[in-house]
């Protein structure tokens, strides 16, 4: 069921769902040498994604350190960018238990 209160997570169910259905799609129209390609190298660029995702989010929290190293009074400000900086990493993880509860609900369009 797809609440059109919450856009934000409208947005993202959305999106979800496309790409499942572009790749039962494209799937479907595959070889096996190319289905065989597909799933051994798609771990490997979906780890190098993530990598590269929480290696720019620690870079961005160092740097925000050093802020605060340099000017004591900026703490309070970086506390909180800290806090949002780690809140969207919560996001990262919660994209399974997103697709787990659209296969439940059997939710396609």
């Amino acid at each position: 069921r797809l609440d059109l209160k919450r856009p934000k997570l409208f947005v993202r169910k959305y999106f979800i769902l496309s790409l499942h259905n572009l790749i039962n799609q494209s799937i479907n129209n595959m070889d096996g040498n190319t289905m065989y390609w597909l799933f051994t190298t798609a771990p490997q660029a979906i780890a190098v994604l993530v990598g590269l995702i929480f290696t720019g989010m620690f870079f961005m929290a160092e740097s925000i350190d050093n802020r605060v190293r340099a000017d004591q009074s900026l703490t309070e400000i970086a506390e909180s960018a800290k806090t949002a900086l780690y809140k969207n990493m919560k996001t990262i993880d919660q994209t399974p238990r997103l697709l787990n509860e659209l296969n439940r609900n059997h939710v396609s369009f």
